[in-house]
């Protein structure tokens, strides 16, 4: 009985595998793909004011900068301009002094001009 009954279980086995082979599997389906994600507008709105502001931003600080540069360009330009009118200024006092006082009735001074 016991080999009866191994037998069967070697038959259904083998039925098994010829009806599993003669059936055709169906194929593994693919994981499906997710839909495809729409583009929010309000997260593209967003995106597109945080570049406006970051351009805006950095426009606004270069403008800054350029106009600091300039004011320290020309403060120095008009320092060196004063320091020139102050030489000059002490040059035209020096020589006015030579030509004040005893100097200034010289009549050694009038001939040569004549």
């Amino acid at each position: 009985m016991a080999e009866d009954i191994e037998s069967k279980i070697r038959r259904l086995r083998e039925l098994g595998r010829t009806i599993g082979e003669t059936e055709e599997q169906p194929p593994v389906p693919a994981a499906p793909k997710p839909p495809r994600r729409r583009i929010s507008r309000i997260g593209t709105l967003r995106e597109r004011e945080r570049r406006k502001r970051i351009i805006i931003g950095a426009t606004i600080i270069s403008i800054i900068i350029i106009v600091a540069v300039l004011a320290v360009y020309v403060y120095l330009q008009n320092k060196a301009a004063r320091e020139l009118e102050l030489a000059k200024q002490a040059k035209i006092a020096e020589v006015n002094k030579y030509f004040t006082g005893e100097l200034a009735n010289d009549t050694v001074k009038y001939q040569h001009n004549k």
